[in-house]
């Protein structure tokens, strides 16, 4: 209605004007001990729809967690690092961060060298983990690269 004129625009996420939602990870709470394996998404929606097309609810091993928002704030970081049983962190966001994935990538793996940091790519125009099915998941996921190959194929080296 607000393109129309008949409504004031109001942001979705404006309902908690005095949250700092940079020292939070959305789903922070699900990772175990036996948790080994994250996949790291943009907002509440990306991580309702990977969790339930991979049924992570299931899950020990594999969650899915957000970060409001195409960046990823040293507070952040700092509570993925008390997390020593995780190896693998896939940083799955959605087709129009190319930048955002470049840098951010580059940043966690620098931040947590003990984990494997993988960079997703989705090529499909319009496509976000929010709206993805299983296949498309899996092959994007199976399609990671390190955040330097993910740099360099980027700037067209490789």
């Amino acid at each position: 209605l607000s393109k129309e004129g008949e409504a004031t625009l109001k942001l979705r996420y404006d309902n908690s004007p005095n949250t700092d939602f940079s020292k939070i990870l959305g789903g922070y709470q699900e990772i175990t001990e036996n948790t080994t394996t994250l996949i790291l998404v943009e907002g509440i929606f990306d991580k309702v729809n990977v969790d339930r097309q991979f049924r992570l609810d299931l899950s020990e091993e594999i969650k899915c967690n957000f970060t409001f928002g195409d960046s990823i704030k040293e507070e952040q970081i700092k509570l993925l690092k008390k997390k020593k049983s995780l190896e693998t962190i896939y940083l799955l966001y959605d087709n129009k961060t190319i930048e955002e994935s470049k840098r951010y990538g580059i940043e966690l793996e620098k931040e947590l060298d003990s984990v494997e940091i993988k960079v997703c790519e989705i090529v499909q125009e319009g496509k976000d983990p929010g709206n993805m099915l299983q296949d498309e998941l899996i092959e994007t996921i199976d399609k990671s690269v390190s955040p330097l190959i993910f740099k360099l194929k980027k700037l067209n080296y490789v």
